[in-house]
C-alpha cells in the first residue's frame, strides 16, 4: 500500500482491515506473498478512487514480488504466461473446459529461494531446446484437451530432476498425477 501512494505522490492514508479468510498456505509455491502483494495494491488503488489500471497494478506488483509468476493470474485470472523484458509482460492462454485442477500442498515449507537454488546456474542448449519444445506442446495440450499430447508435454529436463528429487512429497505427488 506505502509503495501506491508514494509512487502516485499522494498523502498515507492508513485503514483498518479486517481478516476475514486466509487460505493460501505459506513457503509452499502457491503464491502467498504475491497474494499479499496485489492485495495491498488493490486496497491502496481503491482508497484512491481506482486511479490505477489493472496494467499498472501488474507492473508494480511483478516490480515488488520481482517476478510476474504469481501476479499475473492474481490479477488477471485465469492461466497466464509470463515474463520480464524491458517491462513486464503476460500472456493469457486458454485451457480446455475438459481438464480439471488440482493443488497438493506439501506438508512442509520451502522458501523459494531454497527451492531456486538447487537449480543448475546452466543448462545445456539440448536441455533448453527439449524443454521449450515440450513447453509449447504442453499449451498446445491444455488448450486442445489432448490427454496424449499432453503426457508428452509434461516432460522437463530442467527443474524436476533437480528439485523434485529432494522430497518424498514431490515423488509421491507426480506418481499420483501420472
Amino acid at each position: 500500500m506505502f509503495k501506491v501512494f508514494k509512487k502516485l505522490n499522494k498523502p498515507l492514508k492508513y485503514i483498518t482491515l479486517n481478516q476475514v479468510v486466509q487460505n493460501i498456505p505459506t513457503s509452499r509455491g502457491l503464491g502467498s506473498s504475491a497474494s499479499c502483494i496485489v492485495c495491498g495494491i488493490m486496497i491502496a488503488n481503491d482508497v484512491l478512487n481506482n486511479i490505477l489500471s489493472k496494467e499498472e497494478v501488474f507492473q508494480l506488483a511483478s516490480e515488488i514480488e520481482g517476478h510476474p509468476d504469481n501476479v499475473a493470474p492474481l490479477i488477471f485470472g485465469g492461466f497466464t504466461c509470463s515474463f520480464k523484458d524491458d517491462k513486464f509482460y503476460k500472456v493469457a492462454l486458454n485451457i480446455n473446459e475438459n481438464y480439471k485442477f488440482m493443488v497438493c500442498i506439501p506438508p512442509f515449507e520451502l522458501s523459494t529461494s531454497m527451492a531456486r537454488s538447487v537449480l543448475p546456474k546452466e543448462i545445456s542448449i539440448k536441455d533448453a531446446v527439449f524443454n521449450i519444445s515440450h513447453c509449447v506442446t504442453m499449451i498446445k495440450a491444455l488448450e486442445s484437451g489432448d490427454f496424449e499430447l499432453l503426457k508428452q508435454g509434461k516432460k522437463d529436463l530442467i527443474h524436476q530432476p533437480y528439485g523434485y528429487p529432494s522430497t518424498k512429497a514431490s515423488k509421491k505427488a507426480i506418481e499420483f498425477a501420472e
